[in-house]
């Protein structure tokens, strides 16, 4: 079967998003909660895996949950309302994130909007 006639339902049990952020609100620096969470979240992963989860759910749970951490991580910061988006490409922007693929992903915004990195 391919991969994108199987039907993924994330299995919110595998990490505790809400767990996460009382950590992330209770840390001195956001850096060392989110290593923690992905280091976590590859155990996981791989105990999934050696337990014969089906691969297919793996890719997309993967892509899923690194999608909820991106989701806090830019709620973290302060935006344009408008004119600024954070765009997924790869396998990462297909939902397919495989073990060891490097995430890829950038930030985009309007020519008439200034750079947000240009502010720091």
């Amino acid at each position: 079967m391919l991969l994108h006639h199987h039907r993924f339902e994330p299995d919110t049990t595998l990490f505790d998003l809400d767990l996460f952020r009382t950590e992330l609100a209770g840390s001195r620096s956001p850096v060392a909660p989110f290593k923690a969470a992905l280091r976590e979240l590859q155990a996981r992963l791989d105990d999934q895996f050696r337990a014969g989860a089906d691969i297919r759910d793996l890719v997309r749970g993967r892509a899923w949950y690194l999608d909820q951490l991106l989701a806090i991580a830019w709620a973290q910061h302060v935006w344009p309302d408008e004119g600024i988006a954070l765009v997924a490409v790869g396998g990462y922007g297909r939902g397919e994130l495989h073990p060891t693929r490097i995430s890829i992903c950038c930030y985009c915004w309007r020519r008439t909007t200034t750079p947000p990195t240009a502010n720091r």
